[in-house]
C-alpha cells in the first residue's frame, strides 16, 4: 500500500463545479409552501386520587376548583390501588382520548406526569394541561424520536430515500437544491418559518455539490446542511408525507448526515484501520482529508457552514505528523481532535459508506441520538 507523502495530497472529493447562477423564477421565495400546523387538540379525561381522610376529602373541593380555573374538568377519586398514575392515549370510538391519572400525595401536592402541582396556583397548571391537549403524552410531534412515524411508515420512508442522487446538485439557493433533487411523490414539501427566512436571505452561490454517491435522504441533508438548514419527515393526514425543511445541524431533531453501519467498520471498510506510511508538515487538512478518502475508497462532505460559524477555517487547516506509521482512521482522529471536528464514516439509508466531517460538537450530538440506528438494508 503507497505511503501518504509529505505535502504532496491531492485529488479533492467534495465537487464545487462552477456553474452558471440559476435564475430563480419570478415569485419563487414568496411560493415556499408554509409548514402546517402538526398537532390536534385531544379531549382529556382527568383524574386525581386523593386519601380517604377527612383532610383529604376538604382537600377535593380545592383542587375540583383549581382545575376549573384552569378551564377543565376533573373527577376526584380515592385511591384505592386500581388506576396507575401517569398520561397515557386511548381510543374511544374514533376520537382518541388522552387519559391523565395524577396522585395528590401526603404533602398536598399533586403530581401529573412529571409535573407538580400546589393549590392556589392554575396558571401552571392551565398552562401544563394545554400542552397536553395540543401535542398529546409525547410532547410536540416534530421534536419525537422518528416523528411520529410507525416502524412501518419510517421503514417506507428508508427505502423512499434510499434511492440514488442521479447528478450534481446546485448550491445556488435551498430552494433550487430541493426541486433539482426530484423527491419521489409520496412527499409534500414545506418550509417552516425559520428556514423561509433563512432561504429569502441567501445569495445565490455559483457552486454544485456532486452527490451521485449517495442515496437521496443523506444526499438532501448534506446539500441542506451547506445553508444551516435540514428536515424531518411527519405523517400527512391523507397519504404520503410531510418533508419539512427547518433550521438546525445535528443537534437538532432533524434527519441525519448519515447513519452507524450494521457491521463494524473494520469489517466493511477494512482500509480505514490499516496502517501505512505517514509524513507530513503544515499539510492542508482538505488534502489530507480527501487523500484519505480516495485511499479507503469512499466520498467525503463537509459542513462547511457549521464549521465557519465554529470558528475553524476548514481550508485554512493545515496538519503536521512524523514520519511513521499510522492507520488512516487514527490520523482522521488526530486531524479532528487538533481542530475540534469531527471526522468519521457513515452510511447513507441505502447502505452506502462516506467520510462526513462536522464539527466535534456535532459529531457528539449525531451519535447522541442517531449513531445507535440502523437505517435501510439494516432495518
Amino acid at each position: 500500500m503507497q505511503s501518504i507523502p509529505r505535502n504532496s495530497l491531492l485529488v479533492p472529493v467534495i465537487l464545487l463545479a462552477a456553474v452558471p447562477c440559476a435564475d430563480l423564477r419570478a415569485g419563487q421565495l414568496e411560493d415556499l409552501p408554509l409548514s402546517p400546523r402538526i398537532s390536534g387538540h385531544f379531549r382529556l379525561d382527568i383524574r386525581i386520587l386523593v386519601g380517604n381522610s377527612a383532610a383529604a376529602r376538604v382537600k377535593d373541593r380545592n383542587w375540583s376548583q383549581l382545575f376549573r380555573k384552569a378551564g377543565y374538568q376533573v373527577t376526584v377519586a380515592t385511591d384505592d390501588g386500581s388506576r396507575q398514575p401517569g398520561i397515557r392515549a386511548r381510543e374511544k370510538g374514533r376520537r382518541s382520548v388522552i387519559e391523565v391519572v395524577g396522585l395528590v400525595d401526603r404533602r398536598g401536592i399533586l403530581r401529573l406526569g412529571r409535573q407538580e402541582f400546589r393549590l392556589g396556583n392554575a396558571k401552571p397548571l392551565k398552562l401544563f394541561l394545554d400542552d397536553v391537549a395540543t401535542n398529546g403524552p409525547e410532547g410536540p410531534i416534530r421534536l419525537r424520536p422518528t416523528w411520529s412515524l410507525s416502524v412501518p411508515q419510517f421503514t417506507e420512508v428508508l427505502k423512499l430515500l434510499s434511492a440514488p442522487v442521479t447528478g450534481k446538485i446546485p448550491l445556488s439557493s435551498p430552494m433550487e437544491t430541493v426541486q433539482t433533487l426530484q423527491l419521489p411523490p409520496e412527499f409534500r414539501v414545506t418550509w417552516n418559518r425559520d428556514s423561509q427566512k433563512i432561504a429569502r436571505s441567501q445569495r445565490p452561490d455559483a457552486g454544485s455539490i456532486d452527490l451521485r454517491c449517495v442515496s437521496m435522504g443523506t444526499g438532501l441533508a448534506i446539500a441542506l446542511a451547506q445553508f444551516g438548514l435540514g428536515f424531518r419527515v411527519m405523517e400527512r393526514a391523507d397519504t404520503g408525507y410531510w418533508l419539512e425543511i427547518d433550521s438546525g445541524d445535528e443537534s437538532s431533531n432533524l434527519w441525519p448526515v448519515g447513519w452507524k453501519n450494521k457491521e463494524p467498520l473494520t469489517a466493511v471498510l477494512p482500509k480505514l484501520y490499516e496502517p501505512v506510511p505517514v509524513d507530513l508538515v503544515d499539510a492542508k487538512v482538505t488534502e489530507v482529508i480527501d487523500a484519505v478518502a480516495e485511499r479507503v475508497e469512499v466520498s467525503c462532505f463537509c459542513s462547511h457552514r457549521c464549521l465557519a460559524e465554529n470558528g475553524i477555517e476548514f481550508g485554512q487547516l493545515t496538519y503536521s505528523a512524523t514520519f511513521g506509521r499510522r492507520s488512516p482512521f487514527r490520523l482522521l482522529r488526530a486531524i479532528g481532535g487538533r481542530h475540534r471536528m469531527g471526522i468519521d464514516a457513515r452510511t447513507d439509508e441505502a447502505g452506502h459508506l462516506f467520510l462526513w466531517c462536522t464539527t466535534a460538537e456535532d459529531q457528539r450530538a449525531w451519535k447522541k441520538r442517531f449513531a445507535h440506528v440502523m437505517p435501510g438494508k439494516s432495518e
